[in-house]
């Protein structure tokens, strides 16, 4: 049984460290999100109202911070000291 632990664990620390998985899936999701949100928005968007304004800029939002936090990470992982 701690065979499997050990062989999960390493298998974790492969997509979530060394991979960059969980963050690549974030990008992804942001971009895809917005992408969504923007196309509906556009096909039945007839007047700007504040709930719409205010909509599409929570999704930009969204977006901004996400890169921001891709941004800083990948710079972390540029200046670690280990050599990952």
């Amino acid at each position: 049984m701690i065979s499997f632990f050990s062989k999960f664990g390493r298998a974790v620390e492969s997509i979530f460290e060394r991979h960059k998985f969980v963050r690549r899936i974030i990008v992804c999701w942001a971009i895809w999100l917005i992408t969504v949100v923007v196309l509906k928005f556009t096909s039945v968007m007839t007047q700007l109202d504040t709930a719409t304004v205010a909509g599409v800029g929570s999704i930009v939002g969204i977006l901004a911070t996400v890169l921001a936090f891709y941004i800083k990470s990948r710079e972390l992982d540029a200046t670690d000291p280990d050599g990952d």
